[in-house]
């Protein structure tokens, strides 16, 4: 399980062969795999995200695609904001390779994203995502990773809130 991994992880680069990487069949897991496969490096080559593959040994276990975003305190009711915005870390996709489902890689990616905007040389209040209604086990997993669902309508996606400094 999560304790026997030992992921190490690059950023995405022309050298990574990720054309094989498969996450299920699901329609958001085609989708997450298809944004590796055909996107995630030419909108890191844009400078709008950046991808990093993580490796359980040489095998591809796992993705995640971060960007710099924000949150409309003024929308969300956020409380104590001091400002009408607060910075953010958005996790634009993250995927596990099918093999390694089920064996902590996500959350261990979740960590390694955390601490990395924590540590970051920028101010950085909250990890934000989006997450398929109708995906389960993700929202599931974030939801016990600690993200709360700020969706403020009926929608395909469930817009979740993880708060770095929260008590």
């Amino acid at each position: 399980m999560a304790e026997d991994l030992n992921l190490k992880y690059k950023p995405l680069s022309e050298s990574l062969d990720v054309s094989g990487f498969e996450c299920g069949e699901e329609p958001w897991s085609l989708s997450v795999a298809g944004f590796l496969q055909e996107d995630a490096l030419r909108e890191q080559s844009l400078g709008f995200s950046k991808t990093f593959v993580f490796f359980q040994n040489e095998d591809c276990a796992g993705f995640v695609t971060t960007l710099a975003s924000q949150i409309r305190t003024d929308r969300y009711q956020v409380p104590n904001a001091r400002y009408r915005q607060a910075p953010a870390v958005t996790i634009g996709r993250l995927g596990v390779a099918q093999p390694f489902h089920r064996m902590g890689v996500a959350t261990k990616i979740l960590d390694w994203t955390l601490v990395e905007a924590a540590n970051s040389n920028f101010g950085v209040k909250y990890l934000t995502l989006h997450v398929d209604q109708d995906n389960d086990p993700g929202r599931s997993l974030y939801e016990r990773f600690g993200f709360e669902d700020w969706t403020d309508s009926n929608m395909d996606k469930r817009f979740m809130v993880y708060d770095i400094y929260a008590d």
